[in-house]
């Protein structure tokens, strides 16, 4: 696979499908990435090519969004980064400051899913559980209730919605609502 900074999609299919990786079954793992996928992620993960220490990470030079940070962070995690390593706490005690966002589901999933592994590690509970908290009450309460939406979700300023429209809204929003701090994570 040929990847370039000129196109944002590479890095979130390398980044999604090493996140796919993430649970135990038989046969995944960070040693079953293939050397070239694990290259091309390591260029969007550190596109310096030095050893990151910033919890911020972007699909685009210049362009650092939080939906790339939360995924870069789950992607360390997935290549071996410990819920202790500094750069994971910085980066967790960001997501934590910035809360759930009110329209990017995208951002809130990957974020949901740094948090909760970050649950055993000092401070990690604390702000798992509040955030958790945070994100359920969230989007019970934007639940909609109406006709033939009700049960689903539609967030007017989400940056990528409008193209997935309310079936990418209530796709992402169920996947948050299943995340459990007490099951293996298979995503």
């Amino acid at each position: 696979m040929r990847v370039s900074y000129q196109s944002a999609v590479w890095p979130i299919v390398l980044g999604m499908s090493l996140v796919g990786c993430s649970g135990e079954p038989e046969g995944t793992g960070p040693d079953q990435i293939p050397p070239v996928r694990e290259r091309e992620l390591v260029v969007f993960l550190e596109p310096d090519g030095s050893v990151s220490d910033g919890p911020a990470y972007a699909y685009m030079p210049q362009h650092k969004q939080g939906g790339a940070t939360a995924l870069g962070l789950l992607c360390r995690m997935r290549l071996g980064w410990q819920p202790d390593h500094p750069a994971l706490i910085n980066g967790g005690a960001d997501l934590a400051k910035k809360g759930p966002s009110k329209s990017d589901m995208y951002y809130n999933y990957h974020a949901t899913q740094v948090m909760v592994r970050m649950a055993d590690s000092p401070d990690g509970g604390k702000r798992w559980w509040a955030w958790k908290q945070a994100m359920q009450d969230y989007l019970v309460g934007t639940q909609s209730t109406d006709g033939d939406e009700a049960g689903s979700w539609f967030f007017e300023d989400c940056p990528y919605g409008s193209k997935g429209g309310r079936l990418y809204h209530t796709a992402w929003a169920v996947m948050i609502l299943e995340i459990r701090h007490d099951v293996p994570i298979l995503l």
